[in-house]
């Protein structure tokens, strides 16, 4: 979802087009600055008009992932909508989760959500899939 081939305006005509019928899963949030001065903002708004969309934390700037938990703190949605991910090899884990873990907006209830109860509600598995 950076800037470049994978330009999330772009993207965003699929989304659009999946609607509330396709869940997908944009990962990196962004992947820089600008990017998620576009991505973040326009992913409350993709929530609240009922797109099925999740977004990840990988490689997204340590400022990102306190604006989204901000965002998460004010609304539920945002909150069920977010994941944790590390992007290995091309992440480094314990940078990556800190950013989640030390951040001082979120709650327990948020932090635990981005780090697994979102994951396993978007993929649930085999045993729930019965």
């Amino acid at each position: 979802t950076g800037s470049g081939r994978s330009d999330i305006r772009v993207i965003e005509k699929l989304i659009r087009f999946g609607g509330s019928q396709i869940t997908f899963h944009l990962v990196h949030m962004g992947k820089n600055a600008g990017g998620h001065f576009y991505f973040i903002p326009r992913f409350s708004k993709w929530i609240t008009e009922g797109l099925n969309i999740y977004c990840d934390t990988s490689w997204a700037s340590g400022f990102a992932v306190r604006w989204i938990i901000r965002e998460a703190m004010r609304d539920e949605k945002i909150a069920s909508r977010v994941l944790f991910a590390s992007d290995e090899p091309w992440g480094i884990f314990k940078s990556e989760i800190s950013k989640i873990i030390d951040a001082e907006e979120g709650t327990p209830e948020i932090i635990n959500k981005f780090l697994w109860k979102n994951a396993y509600k978007l993929y649930p598995t085999w045993e729930e899939c019965r």
